[in-house]
């Protein structure tokens, strides 16, 4: 059972993600899913605070304004994206995923397959560290598309 705020953040994230996915060639249920395991439903520091909602890690090219330092349990800091809001966060997971060089052979592998053969293709460059994170991703896919037949009725 999902709570008020997880099925608002939920809510934002389906209507986000059906808005900006076609732009980048993607599926909304991966922006979606992607949004909501990333951010632990919008609620992470670095989603709350910098509207990144898919961990983007900054680069030596982010302008400083747009750099976020989120502080790591050690006490050290990592650079990550800052963002204008939610819109602007889909849209770099948009021009990400969809367009970057580094996720053209998933998307190459992707383009006549199902939902899962994507997943499968990306998660290694995108989480390597999680073997589980496919999982995740269906398991959170699966609940959107049960979200998307009951708001049918």
């Amino acid at each position: 059972m999902l709570t008020a705020s997880q099925s608002q953040f939920r809510d934002r994230a389906i209507a986000l993600a059906r808005q900006i996915a076609p732009e980048y060639n993607l599926d909304w249920r991966l922006m979606a899913a992607t949004a909501i395991l990333e951010s632990g439903w919008g609620e992470s520091a670095l989603a709350r605070k910098a509207h990144n909602y898919f961990g983007i890690k900054a680069t030596r090219r982010t302008p400083a304004e747009a750099v976020y330092l989120l502080k790591r349990a050690d006490g050290a800091s990592e650079p990550f994206r800052r963002y204008a809001d939610d819109t602007e966060s889909f849209h770099a997971y948009g021009r990400l995923v969809g367009q970057a060089r580094l996720y053209e052979r998933p998307r190459q592998a992707a383009c006549d397959a199902a939902f899962q053969t994507l997943v499968q293709a990306l998660a290694p460059l995108y989480c390597p560290g999680d073997p589980q994170y496919p999982t995740k991703i269906f398991q959170i896919a699966e609940l959107l598309d049960s979200n998307e037949l009951g708001n049918r009725s």
